[in-house]
Order: structure tokens, then C-alpha cells, then sequence
């Protein structure tokens, strides 16, 4: 990316991002912005590692997966080899009856 310069806003599909992105859930590279984003479904939710490129606007979806689990947390390697995330699963429990308990 330029420093200096104008500035100028980057328009994105609304579908995107179409939820609010938590402050540690992006890192900025030399070519763009790397964006954690979640997508709910039926069972679970869909995440993504999706790359926005300021210059172009252009969008492009890095990997996915679907699951239940909490993602805090995108970090870049200065040569964007490689992306660091943390992904934590999602909390279960269960409800259990024990007759006859002393």
C-alpha cells in the first residue's frame, strides 16, 4: 500500500461484512486487509479468513470452515506467507439427573 496520499473510502459489498468485525479480528498488511468474519447457519456458523484489497475493492475469500467455534485474534507475517488465528471450540455442557443421590 501508498502512504500519503488522499483519502478516499473503500466501498464493499454489503454481504461482506455483514456483521460487526471485532478490533482483533483484522490485521493489515502491505496489500490489503485480512478480515476473520462470521457467517451463522443452522447448526453452528460458517467462519472465514477473507483478504480486502483497498485499492481494487476487490474481496477475495482466503479459506473457510464451518463449525462452532471462537475465533479473537488475526496476526500477518510482513511477508503475508503466512496468517495466524486463534480458534478456540465452543462451550458445551450437559444436564444430568442422578436419582436416589445421598
Amino acid at each position: 500500500m501508498r502512504s500519503g496520499g488522499c483519502r478516499r473510502r473503500v466501498v464493499t459489498r454489503p454481504k461482506v461484512f455483514a456483521g460487526p468485525v471485532r478490533a482483533s479480528n483484522w490485521a493489515v498488511g502491505r496489500s490489503g486487509l485480512y478480515v476473520s468474519r462470521v457467517e451463522p447457519l443452522v447448526r453452528g456458523q460458517r467462519w472465514a479468513m477473507v483478504h480486502l484489497n483497498p485499492e481494487s475493492g476487490r474481496v477475495t475469500e482466503l479459506f473457510r470452515k464451518d463449525g462452532s467455534f471462537f475465533h479473537s485474534t488475526v496476526a500477518v507475517s510482513p511477508d503475508e506467507k503466512w496468517i495466524l488465528y486463534t480458534e478456540t471450540p465452543a462451550a458445551t455442557s450437559e444436564l444430568m439427573l442422578v436419582d436416589n443421590f445421598h
